[in-house]
């Protein structure tokens, strides 16, 4: 059986990547709402937030990281940090932006850039904190085919994260007009 789940996984890794990611990113989903102790789970949220990990930020991080690994070869402190650095400033604002906005066309939003505008920011400083040392071990220990599933892995934390601001209700400001004047 594992043989065979080997050979499953190594002729078809994105198709392997993308189902690893539904899970994980519903399951950070989830965790978040049980955290928050929201009342009721909210299945559609984890469905919609399962549906951007698995067709977007997968196949996303599949294709980024092979073609980093293409241009970056080596496992030295200067191509890791050289690494580090390419994904924290390419690859991170591009998966919050996938995120932020694939959630926002699954849920109907006229504006489907206001959650993008409003939390891509300070999400993606949080980022600038967390992903940085998850990338050196990534960068340094594991091999190219490894990368996207312990990402994935990853990811569960960090969906917790991204959930939490994502069901941030920021209501776009008022601007109030003086008739009067």
């Amino acid at each position: 059986m594992a043989s065979l789940v080997q050979r499953f996984t190594g002729r078809h890794p994105l198709f392997c990547n993308m189902a690893l990611y539904a899970g994980l990113y519903a399951s950070g989903d989830l965790s978040r709402q049980t955290i928050m102790a929201d009342r009721r789970l909210d299945w559609g949220s984890a469905a919609r937030t399962a549906c951007v990990g698995c067709l977007a930020i997968s196949p996303f991080n599949f294709a980024w990281y092979r073609v980093l690994d293409r241009l970056l070869k080596g496992r030295g402190a200067g191509v890791v940090m050289c690494k580090v650095a390419c994904d924290q400033v390419i690859a991170g604002p591009v998966g919050l932006a996938l995120f932020f906005v694939g959630t926002s066309i699954l849920e109907k939003k006229t504006d489907i850039f206001h959650d993008l505008k409003a939390n891509g920011l300070k999400t993606y400083m949080v980022g600038c904190v967390f992903w940085p040392t998850m990338q050196a071990v990534n960068f340094t220990v594991l091999p190219t085919k490894w990368r996207t599933p312990y990402v994935g892995f990853v990811s569960f934390i960090w969906c917790n994260v991204i959930s939490f601001f994502k069901s941030q209700e920021i209501q776009p400001p008022i601007i109030a007009v003086d008739l009067q004047a």
